[in-house]
């Protein structure tokens, strides 16, 4: 078989499900953020964030979803700032893998 073949029976096989796609390809799934250890209220704008995401190299966050934080080796916890001022705040959490997806 030629070499073009053989990528795209590859590339059926992981699309079908047959086959994983290698780690650093696989799209980050299950992202979750905790705020201050899933605390419902906060008087405070510095906070502390539990991330998770599985299959995820790099990550980053935003307060309003479109000016983000340069992107950051994955962890699971990190210090954030909601910004200042009253009322109901979200946090936007992006990751990739180490091949981009």
């Amino acid at each position: 078989m030629s070499i073009r073949l053989l990528l795209s029976l590859f590339v059926a096989l992981v699309f079908l499900g047959c086959i994983s796609a290698p780690a650093e390809d696989a799209i980050p799934r299950d992202l979750e953020i905790r705020i201050n250890d899933g605390k419902n209220l906060t008087t405070s704008v510095d906070v502390e964030l539990s991330l998770f995401a599985r299959s995820a190299a790099e990550c980053r966050l935003s307060n309003d979803g479109s000016d983000w934080s340069p992107w950051e080796p994955y962890t699971r916890e990190k210090s954030w700032s909601l910004g200042a001022g009253d009322g109901i705040r979200e946090i936007f959490y992006q990751c990739r893998s180490k091949g981009g997806s």
